[in-house]
């Protein structure tokens, strides 16, 4: 009796030890409607600047201004009322001039950047890559782009 006593007590503190490590939510940092789009998105898990660089797409067409998230650290992106299909990740390359697009390599899904489980009508990323990223969002209403730049000490 004296040994199931114990057990019990040993089950009871490993349950309070394990509701302590529950997974908490990043607070939102950014957020936004895109304005094409009308796709409701947050940044989170991170400090961020906003700003406007200039993306220059491979193809050599004109460069266009496009919003520009600076983060501090591995940042999470959600997206509302999107699924992954409307949703492209592509690397670019930040230079002097602005960010070059380049397609000699694509970013990763599970490397450079994680689904997590958002719940239901949500899509998250979480991008571990100290790098730099275009985002695109395309659904029925049009197309919108930002840029988020993820370069960082690791």
């Amino acid at each position: 009796m004296k040994h199931r006593g114990r057990l019990m007590i040993a089950v009871l503190a490993v349950m309070v030890l394990l509701c302590g490590c529950k997974k908490q939510q990043p607070e939102t940092t950014w957020q936004t409607i895109l304005p094409n789009t009308g796709v409701s998105v947050e940044l989170s898990g991170c400090e961020v600047s906003e700003s406007t660089d200039i993306w220059y797409p491979e193809d050599g067409s004109p460069g266009q201004e496009l919003c520009l998230l600076r983060v501090t650290d591995v940042p999470t992106l959600t997206w509302y009322h999107v699924t992954a299909e409307n949703v492209e990740v592509a690397f670019v390359l930040p230079n002097e001039g602005g960010y070059q697009g380049y397609s000699t390599s694509e970013p990763i899904e599970k490397v450079d950047y994680c689904p997590q489980d958002a719940g239901e009508d949500s899509l998250q990323y979480r991008f571990d890559t100290a790098y730099s990223f275009i985002i695109t969002v395309t659904t029925d209403q049009g197309t919108d782009r930002f840029l988020l730049d993820a370069r960082r000490d690791i």
